[in-house]
C-alpha cells in the first residue's frame, strides 16, 4: 500500500461516515487525509461537508481486519496499513 485511499463512504446526503486507509498512522490523520474525507463526502452528496470527529487510526492486516492478533502481531498476523473512520456532516 503506497497511498491513502477511500475504503468506504456511506452518507444520506446530510451525514454519514468515510473510512480511509493508508500506509502509516500519519497518512490517515494528516491534513491531506482529512481533505480526502471531505472530498469523498462531498462527492457522495453531502453539502458543504465537514468532519464531526477526529478518530484514532487503527491497524489492519492484508484482509482489512483488526483485532488483538493484528495489533500485537501475534499468530502470524502483520500490520499492512492503518484505517480511520471519520464521521461527516453537512453544514446547516
Amino acid at each position: 500500500m503506497s497511498e491513502t485511499r477511500v475504503i468506504e463512504c456511506k452518507t444520506d446526503g446530510a451525514k454519514g461516515f468515510v473510512v480511509i486507509e493508508g500506509p502509516t498512522q500519519e497518512s490517515v490523520v494528516n491534513a491531506a487525509a482529512k481533505q480526502l474525507v471531505i472530498n469523498a463526502a462531498s462527492a457522495s452528496g453531502v453539502s458543504r461537508a465537514g468532519l464531526s470527529n477526529l478518530p484514532p487510526p487503527y491497524p489492519v492486516n492484508d484482509k482489512g481486519e483488526t483485532n488483538d492478533d493484528v495489533i500485537f502481531c501475534r499468530n502470524g498476523q502483520k500490520v499492512v496499513g492503518y484505517r480511520c473512520k471519520y464521521d461527516v456532516m453537512g453544514a446547516l
